[in-house]
């Protein structure tokens, strides 16, 4: 069986590698950077200000976690700081960031570089008085270090490109043991490492566990994706094009904006929500002359609900009311689905924020895409 995946996110890779467990011929096409790529390296089931408890993952979600170097306990939260000063519960966390959870009521160290954008003593100082640290007597201490030769200036990837040189880790290695005192971890900022699994050597040379606070959107956990998914996606033997995919049509073919067209027994489309360009907000046309309306990025018949209700075409003269609605509307709208086939397609499917009525999340994006894989080869 021939299976094209549309997209290469969190969906689109769990989709295209669970295509290859179940023995299919897999073609994955992305074209540009999603919402993936700006991921903070926390990862979420629920929306985090609204889970309530530890849901068990589904096994399968298991082993694609598995096989992406990504961590989530059985049935507790892991805990990540974030440089906004917050500590926050996530359901699991790339392997980069350091779950604070396990260090519960004793002092973490902060490694302060000198960094235009991290402040470590105000941070240290925010940290400690989040209501998880006070909770349990957790404590986070600034530690100031010089690093000669290393930029403040630069962005947090050419920063983590920086420290990637072995005779710079090591140098500050030796510099940060001469200051630390007991404290049980210690925590960088958002670039420590470019690897997906973390950098053993700083544990190593420390002699404790060190791990990364959550990345801002573009930084370098989206990085450490990208490496990933081509790791991932080579050795599940998934043929990978970078190249942009222009329409589907009725018979089944895929076609390139270079005019070539691949045949596809089934399709999984995750192509992402407004933020990816996998759901336009497109000028008026033909089948919506009164106003804008929301459309595909590809080319290919779809329709949309909005919090449950099935949006037909304009929604006033000028378009969706965005007034009545809210710019929230663009995080929630999404295509319509039986299943998780593509109301009124026998052979697409959707995944991840392309779908309506499901949570935005990264696990969810995942288990979205291999459950897509799944109805695709059982149909």
């Amino acid at each position: 069986m021939k299976l094209v995946v549309v997209g290469g996110g969190f969906a689109g890779v769990a989709a295209a590698w669970r295509g290859r467990q179940l023995g299919a011929e897999v073609s994955l096409f992305h074209a540009r950077a999603g919402a993936s790529e700006l991921s903070s390296g926390a990862l979420d089931l629920e929306p985090w200000p609204t889970a309530v408890r530890a849901r068990p993952l589904a096994p399968e979600l298991e082993g694609f976690l598995a096989a992406f170097e990504l961590e989530a306990p059985a049935s507790r939260w892991v805990v990540v700081a974030t440089c906004a000063g917050t500590l926050r519960p996530a359901r699991g966390r790339e392997r980069a960031l350091l779950d604070l959870a396990p260090f519960a009521g004793q002092t973490i160290a902060v490694l302060d570089l000198g960094r235009h954008d991290f402040d470590a003593e105000a941070l240290a100082q925010a940290w400690s008085e989040a209501a998880w640290a006070r909770s349990t007597a957790t404590r986070f201490r600034a530690v100031p270090l010089e690093l000669p030769g290393a930029p403040s200036q630069v962005s947090g990837y050419d920063f983590a490109q920086t420290l990637a040189a072995t005779e710079q880790r090591r140098a500050l290695s030796h510099a940060a043991s001469a200051r630390l005192r007991e404290e049980a971890a210690v925590l960088m900022g958002p670039w420590s490492t470019l690897e997906p699994g973390g950098d053993v050597e700083w544990e190593r040379w420390l002699g404790r566990p060190v791990g990364e606070t959550c990345s801002p959107p573009g930084g370098v956990a989206g990085a450490r994706f990208e490496r990933q998914r081509a790791r991932v996606l080579e050795a599940a033997g998934v043929s990978v094009s970078a190249r942009e995919v222009e329409a589907l049509t009725p018979e089944g073919e895929v076609v390139l904006v270079d005019g070539e067209r691949v045949r596809a027994d089934a399709v999984v489309l995750a192509l992402g929500g407004v933020v990816a360009g996998g759901i336009v907000l497109g000028p008026p046309g033909p089948e919506h002359a009164g106003g804008a309306a929301f459309r595909l990025g590809v080319r290919a018949e779809a329709e949309f609900e909005l919090d449950g209700v099935k949006l037909d075409g304009a929604s006033t003269l000028h378009g969706i009311d965005f007034t009545a609605r809210g710019l929230g509307a663009l995080e929630r709208v999404g295509v319509a689905c039986q299943g998780a086939a593509l109301s009124g397609h026998r052979r697409v499917f959707a995944a991840g924020e392309l779908r309506a009525g499901e949570p935005r999340t990264a696990l969810h994006a995942m288990l979205s895409g291999l459950r897509a894989a799944q109805a695709a080869l059982d149909a």
